[in-house]
């Protein structure tokens, strides 16, 4: 029996932006407040189903080493839709950067911040498939060649 680790589980991100996500936790804080002290069930309920997905939404790619399947999911209070791809051969791993740019507008002025984000890509015989990324390159690097050691293929830093 070996106990090597065949399966391989990456949460991207989540679905929504931040601001969404601050949205849903307002919701669920105002719909609890409904249901426990105003009396108001049917409204809090409503108010909480539509806040939940907000938090619980996420993006995610699983790697499955014994099948040679990858799946992309999105994942909804944990339950994970998504696409199922065969792959012969996992041919290296690599590190991306993009330079990303956000300008922020308040009352006539305006702040631009710019940073660098890292990205690890798998590349497959047939498609790439984002796996994991982060403001900070050294961090990125020790995570990918990790993973490259895992995996045994080669990484591209």
């Amino acid at each position: 029996m070996s106990s090597e680790k065949t399966k391989y589980s990456f949460k991207l991100d989540s679905y929504f932006p931040p601001n969404f996500y601050a949205l849903g936790i307002f919701g669920i804080i105002a719909g609890l407040t409904m249901i426990f002290y105003f009396d108001s069930n049917l409204y809090g309920v409503i108010l909480l189903l539509i806040s939940l997905p907000f938090c619980f939404t996420s993006k995610g790619v699983r790697i499955n080493l014994k099948n040679k399947t990858i799946k992309t999911f999105t994942s909804i209070l944990g339950i994970e839709f998504g696409n199922l791809s065969p792959y012969r051969q996992l041919k290296e791993l690599r590190l991306k950067s993009e330079r990303i740019s956000q300008t922020m507008n308040s009352r006539g002025s305006s702040t631009t911040l710019r940073y660098t984000e890292y990205t690890i890509v798998l590349i497959t015989d047939s498609d790439r498939y984002d796996l994991d990324s982060a403001k900070k390159r050294d961090k990125i690097v020790r995570k990918i060649e990790s993973l490259s050691g895992r995996l045994k293929i080669p990484a591209i830093v």
